[in-house]
C-alpha cells in the first residue's frame, strides 16, 4: 500500500512539474520556435509533448529515415506542421505526401 501511495504522489508531482513547464513554455503572448525545440535520434523516433489540456495536445515528433507511427485513432483533430524533411501520412489507405513548410490537417470528429 505504501508503495502504491508513493507512486501516485511521485506521478502527481511529475504531472504538476510538467504542467508548470508547459505553462511557462506557452505563456500568453510568447513566441516559440518549434524547430529549435525538436530533438533528433539516429535510428529512432522522439516524441516531446509540449502542451496538453482538455482541448487536445501539441506533440513534437522527429523520425529517422524509415521510422514512423503505427496506425492509431485519436479523439481530436490532427494537424501536422512539417518543420524539416518530408513524410508520407496515410489515412484510410490514402497517402498524403508532405515536406518542410507544409501544413496537413485531418478532421477527426463531426461538428
Amino acid at each position: 500500500m505504501n508503495c502504491r501511495i508513493r507512486y501516485t504522489t511521485e506521478k502527481s508531482i511529475q504531472n504538476t512539474k510538467k504542467q508548470s513547464i508547459m505553462q511557462e513554455l506557452f505563456g500568453k503572448g510568447k513566441v516559440l520556435n518549434l524547430e529549435d525545440m525538436v530533438e533528433y535520434s539516429s535510428g529512432g523516433v522522439i516524441s516531446k509533448q509540449v502542451l496538453k489540456n482538455q482541448s487536445g495536445n501539441i506533440t513534437l515528433f522527429s523520425f529517422d529515415k524509415g521510422q514512423g507511427l503505427t496506425e492509431h485513432t485519436a479523439p481530436f483533430d490532427a494537424i501536422v506542421q512539417v518543420l524539416d524533411g518530408e513524410a508520407q501520412i496515410t489515412i484510410g489507405g490514402n497517402p498524403n505526401f508532405v515536406r518542410k513548410g507544409d501544413l496537413w490537417c485531418k478532421r477527426c470528429r463531426a461538428q
